[in-house]
């Protein structure tokens, strides 16, 4: 029976082990280097900025601060720069998170006069900025409410632009207190396809809602939903389309309430499902709006 040669094999795993062996002490040495000269631009970066502070520029400071707290974001002494340099800017709410997170980061016990004197500050800017974004609140949430009863009594006057312009305000109001996703659009029942400022994602889901009756024929009338010609599509329909990046447009049939998703990201488009809203026989045909709100509830 002839013996078993290990020798070649056992030769070539303890090269290769060696070689891995290195390549983990070389690694290992690097990461110190890397780490400390990631520390090293973060310490330049946090002189800057208190420079900046100093220098009176609280904006280009805010823009480091988010930098550095966005790389590292377990320095109480980072959140308390960037709350005062809000709080220059006049920035209430961003000024209050950054607070918050100083006390968050020191927590209820401070070890030493350092520690103490920042959470004493934190805790008295909290305590005037919470007060005050309480009221807030409470008059939004008031105002929100307003809306939405003078919004039913619209619709039951059919009064369609007091509609669009409660429509306008509670995207506006919503907008102001840092949502997204959402928009109003008034869509003219006499013209083709007409731009909005809406901005959409591909792939999310938006509720569309469209208020109002428009005119799609003499003595003809119909709300967001058209009506039922036949066809897949009812004409005097909401449409709307979204172009991807290739400039080709799908076109969704909309109405008076419903979830859509979009197929692209963009702006959207609407018009009425009429071949010729225009004219008819030479005449003016259509006339009339239709009131829309896009809201991603999600996105809130």
């Amino acid at each position: 029976m002839r013996p078993i040669m290990y020798a070649e094999p056992s030769r070539r795993l303890l090269t290769a082990s060696m070689l891995c062996l290195v390549l983990l002490g070389l690694a290992a040495a690097a990461a110190p280097l890397a780490a400390a000269k990631g520390d090293a631009v973060l310490d330049a970066k946090r002189k800057a900025a208190e420079q900046l502070l100093r220098e009176g520029k609280p904006a280009d400071a805010v823009t480091l601060l988010m930098e550095i707290t966005a790389a590292d974001g377990a320095g109480w002494k980072d959140f308390l720069l960037l709350a005062r340099a809000n709080d220059k800017l006049k920035r209430d709410r961003d000024t209050a998170a950054a607070y918050r997170k100083v006390a968050e980061l020191i927590g209820p016990r401070p070890k030493g006069p350092e520690e103490r004197t920042a959470r004493n500050e934190s805790d008295q800017r909290l305590a005037v900025l919470d007060v005050m974004h309480r009221k807030i609140d409470d008059v939004v949430k008031d105002f929100e409410k307003r809306i939405q009863e003078l919004g039913k009594e619209s619709e039951k006057a059919q009064d369609w632009d007091a509609v669009g312009r409660l429509m306008a305000l509670q995207v506006g109001i919503r907008k102001a207190e840092g949502a997204t996703g959402l928009g109003y659009f008034a869509v003219s029942a006499n013209k083709t396809w007409q731009p909005s400022e809406i901005m959409v994602r591909k792939g999310l889901v938006y509720r569309v809602r469209a208020v109002g009756k428009w005119r799609i024929a003499p003595g003809v009338t119909c709300t967001a939903d058209g009506i039922p010609d036949g066809t897949r599509t009812s004409r005097g329909s909401l449409a709307c389309f979204v172009r991807n990046p290739a400039g080709v447009a799908q076109v969704s049939q909309l109405g008076t309430n419903l979830e859509w998703t979009a197929p692209e990201t963009g702006n959207m488009w609407f018009g009425i499902n009429d071949g010729h809203p225009n004219e008819v026989e030479g005449k003016e045909d259509n006339a009339g709006t239709m009131q829309v709100y896009v809201e991603a509830p999600h996105l809130k």
